[in-house]
């Protein structure tokens, strides 16, 4: 029997000033959920033990102190977009060597376990690209490339039909997950024992009840 293959993570994460503008509220408090989001995701990922490392990318420098931490390789993109970020992390990342295999992560799954993130990178060593939806089912979570695969990014409205489209195939991932529960709205925010460390403590310790109140709509 053969041995998984190692994944190099890219996360892209958005300006943490401008970040999350759908939940709403105090600005102040949307940075911190997004910071503590994104460290809870960042853990994850790192204790997964197919990850062979991290690249996190900014969209400014005043983020690079926040999110440097032992086993990430922090970068600016010079790219506009989520996607235009995700393929400067993608170019980084094969620029030190073309045989890896990519995967990408959006920085707010506060509820991700890496046994849970293991067991899709599993299923994705048997794809040449595979992806995993959200939980509404018309998002992209996980978006995975196999070495020698272009990594086609297309999140944004619609992107697991867009995703599937390029040739990306579903891993069938269970909804109960947490790795399909990225935090697009409030109510996305539930204050239960699955929430990882650095959310929990921010939501518990705010003024504002994040969660159970949805503020606003949008698109995923």
């Amino acid at each position: 029997m053969g041995t998984n293959p190692m994944w190099w993570v890219v996360v892209p994460l958005k300006d943490t000033h401008r970040a999350k503008s759908r939940l709403g509220g105090d600005p102040g408090e949307r940075r911190r959920l997004a910071i503590a989001m994104a460290r809870d995701t960042l853990d994850a990922v790192r204790q997964a033990s197919l990850v062979a490392g991290v690249v996190v990318v900014c969209d400014t420098d005043a983020d690079v102190e926040v999110f440097t931490m032992s086993g990430t390789s922090v970068v600016v993109s010079d790219r506009s977009g989520l996607n235009g970020s995700i393929g400067f992390g993608a170019d980084v990342v094969r620029s030190r060597s073309a045989s890896r295999h990519l995967a990408v992560l959006p920085g707010d799954l506060p509820y991700l376990r890496a046994s849970e993130l293991d067991m899709a990178l599993g299923r994705a060593a048997g794809v040449e690209s595979g992806c995993v939806a959200d939980r509404p089912g018309t998002g992209t979570t996980l978006l995975t490339s196999r070495a020698g695969v272009p990594l086609r990014p297309a999140y944004g409205g619609g992107s697991l039909q867009a995703h599937r489209a390029g040739g990306a195939v579903e891993l069938g991932v269970p909804a109960w997950s947490g790795l399909r529960r990225d935090v697009d709205f409030r109510d996305d925010v539930t204050n239960d024992a699955a929430m990882n460390a650095h959310t929990r403590a921010m939501v518990q310790g705010s003024p504002w009840e994040w969660w159970g109140s949805r503020s606003n709509g949008g698109a995923a």
